[in-house]
């Protein structure tokens, strides 16, 4: 039996070790998404192998693993709320009713908002946000539903496009700090599915986009993924806020895989589901330099 336990201690943190990987080998940001659960696995299961030296090695490495999102996910949440409010959303490409999460939206007050999942079915979202936020530009991907930027400031003309990784909206707008850049994204889930290919062709659109940027969205990938690194590199930028779960896959497996980004960091809000499989978050970005300077 311990023979047993040890070897699914040691196949874990293999894993574990695999899921660091993702920049170069796509399937490492599969493993990534269940970094948690199998580095708990290997440091509850490993202290009884042997030799002692491989249980205390191996137990070791299996608690460093789980050191950086253990601490995202308990620390106090750092940083101050920035001038620039974005409302980040999934609204759910099927969902039919939209009030409760329109009047969160307007109530909400922020200066911009980003959605995904923007279909036929959910397009009434950006009608009904239209009166507070006139200007809008939807990119109708037809695969995952469309993705859309939508602000009360306006637009500097020409420069609404959307991605031909057909994965992100962006466009530029006249905020009162100066011109800026506000990307919403959407990409799909980790190996077998497309993320690492969306990257690489994301990666050369997002650098040339110049000048002060946010971006927010439903990146299907964790925090201390591979996709979410590079992205943040491509754009300059960092993640802000604490780990919190805004997705359960089959209501079981919580997953932090929503998330807002800004080069001068910020404040997170978790908002609530409503209509949706997603939470929402309500972000206060400092844009970073070039901003207000």
């Amino acid at each position: 039996m311990r023979a047993l336990v040890s070897a699914a201690g040691l196949l874990a943190l293999v894993l574990v070790g695999l899921g660091l990987t993702g920049a170069r080998f796509a399937p490492g940001d599969s493993l990534a998404v269940v970094r948690v659960p199998l580095a708990l696995l290997a440091a509850l299961t490993l202290p009884w192998a042997r030799p002692r030296w491989l249980a205390a090695l191996g137990t070791g490495a299996a608690l460093l693993a789980l050191a950086g999102p253990v601490a995202g996910m308990l620390l106090p949440a750092k940083g101050t709320p920035g001038p620039v409010a974005v409302y980040q959303k999934n609204v759910l490409r099927e969902a039919r009713r939209h009030d409760a999460m329109v009047a969160d939206i307007l109530a909400r007050a922020s200066d911009v908002v980003t959605l995904q999942e923007v279909t036929s079915p959910t397009h009434p979202v950006l009608t009904g946000i239209a009166p507070q936020y006139p200007v809008q530009h939807w990119c109708r991907f037809a695969r995952m539903g469309g993705v859309a930027v939508a602000s009360r400031w306006p637009m500097v003309p020409g420069t609404a496009h959307c991605m031909k990784s057909m994965t992100a909206a962006a466009m530029q707008v006249q905020a009162p700090g100066g011109p800026l850049w506000v990307v919403s994204m959407h990409l799909r889930w980790p190996w077998p599915a497309e993320q690492a290919v969306q990257v690489r062709w994301l990666e050369p659109e997002l650098k040339a986009l110049a000048g002060p940027l946010v971006m927010a969205g439903d990146f299907n990938m964790l925090a201390w993924g591979a996709s979410v690194r590079r992205l943040a590199q491509a754009t300059g930028t960092e993640r802000v806020g604490p780990v919190r779960p805004t997705y359960w896959v089959f209501g079981a497996l919580p997953l932090g895989i929503d998330h807002a980004m800004s080069a001068g960091g910020g404040t997170v809000e978790l908002l609530p589901r409503f209509e949706s499989d997603h939470n929402g978050l309500l972000a206060r970005l400092h844009p970073g330099k070039g901003y207000g300077d």
